[in-house]
């Protein structure tokens, strides 16, 4: 795994994903280099998320008493995402949110509603005006599809290491499965995830201009 990243890096550290630093954002040989790296990127977060067990309380809405005494009602997981989107920024369908304006990038778009971000303490970079115009925000089925779907599936070895550590230990019951107390840990390598997937599914979607 290490040397085919390590492959893939030598091979695509060449091409840049920044819209102002190259002559061509276009180009079929950029666009190959940024896919290639949002997809490894994908790839080996979902390989860290696996070595924890499920933790499916983080993926609950209003269960954690902390969150609720701050007042917000939503998941562990989606309170991660907003204070890391507070801090990242953004102005979405031209609407000024967050602080140090990384939504400002027209390949982003945050999992947090733009009404619930601070305006950003930077002013908006100039991008080109190169991808194709739409209102497409895919990331609530992102979100919905990866703590439903995936996240079971690639932490299913752990969560039964977990559990039979715990048996071991004469835990046993609902006590003895998925919860392996790891909320910080595996939240943060959930945000890292399902911003990845984001950033390739609205890449996508805005390269018919192309056409």
């Amino acid at each position: 795994t290490h040397k085919r990243f390590m492959v893939t890096y030598r091979r695509h550290k060449m091409q840049s994903q920044n819209f102002m630093l190259v002559e061509d954002p276009l180009s079929l040989d950029r666009i190959r280099s940024v896919l290639t790296r949002l997809e490894d990127t994908i790839i080996f977060s979902l390989i860290e998320r696996a070595q924890f067990a499920h933790n499916p309380r983080i993926y609950q809405r209003g269960i954690f008493k902390e969150l609720n005494d701050l007042g917000f009602t939503g998941s562990w997981l989606e309170w991660f995402l907003k204070e890391t989107e507070t801090f990242h920024g953004k102005f979405l369908y031209r609407v000024p949110c967050a602080k140090a304006r990384r939504y400002t990038s027209p390949d982003e778009y945050p999992f947090t509603s733009p009404s619930d971000l601070p305006k950003p303490v930077l002013p908006p970079l100039s991008f080109p005006n190169i991808l194709y115009p739409n209102n497409v925000n895919a990331n609530p089925s992102i979100l919905s599809f990866y703590t439903r779907a995936i996240v079971p599936r690639i932490t299913r070895r752990a969560t039964l290491t977990l559990s039979t550590l715990k048996r071991a230990n004469g835990i046993v019951g609902d006590d003895e499965f998925e919860d392996d107390g790891n909320y910080g840990s595996a939240a943060t390598i959930d945000v890292e995830v399902v911003q990845a997937i984001s950033k390739r599914v609205h890449y996508g979607l805005r390269l018919p201009v192309l056409i």
